[in-house]
Parts: structure tokens; sequence; C-alpha cells
């Protein structure tokens, strides 16, 4: 993916070489058109400490709800746990 160009494809679900699902979300698409980039997701402290640490180095960060658009039927385990997580959005300060 180029950086100019966000993640569009519907939400992709497979499983690794472990046997685990792994589950390719989308970025909010009207985020990433105002600047922002999604560094990851996580659970809600983890998100907190690393949004600090973004702040330190001079990004301005946003942390937002997961978008579970298009899960997949059999992600449904997925969707329980991003419901409690946050996606942690930066950019850089004054754009």
């Amino acid at each position: 993916m180029k950086k100019s160009e966000p993640e569009t494809r519907a939400t992709a679900c497979s499983v690794d070489a472990s046997g685990a699902l792994s589950c390719q979300l989308e970025t909010d698409a009207v985020l990433f058109a105002a600047g922002w980039e999604r560094r990851f997701i996580a659970e809600p402290q983890r998100a907190e400490e690393m949004a600090q640490m973004y702040r330190e180095l001079g990004y301005a960060v946003r942390l937002e709800p997961v978008k579970l658009i298009n899960l997949k039927d059999e992600c449904a385990g997925c969707q329980v746990v991003f419901e409690k997580f946050l996606a942690v959005y930066t950019r850089k300060e004054g754009k």
C-alpha cells in the first residue's frame, strides 16, 4: 500500500501458519483524507500509553473505536475483542 492511499480492501480474515485467525481491518477513509495515519489497534490502556509516547514525539493523536465494517461471519470472535480495542491514529502537529 502506498502511503498516499488508504487501505480500501474489504476486511479480510485469514489463518496464519500457527493456526491463529488474523483480521485485516480497513483504515478510516475520512481520517486518512484528513491526514491521519492508523498506527495500530490495541487494548485501551496500551493505546493510551502509546498515545502519550506519540505526543511526546510531536504527533497529534486520536484514539478511535475500531470500525467493524464488513467483518465476516467467521470473525465473530475477533469482533468481541475488537469492540474493546482502540485504533491509534497520528499525524504531525499543525496539519
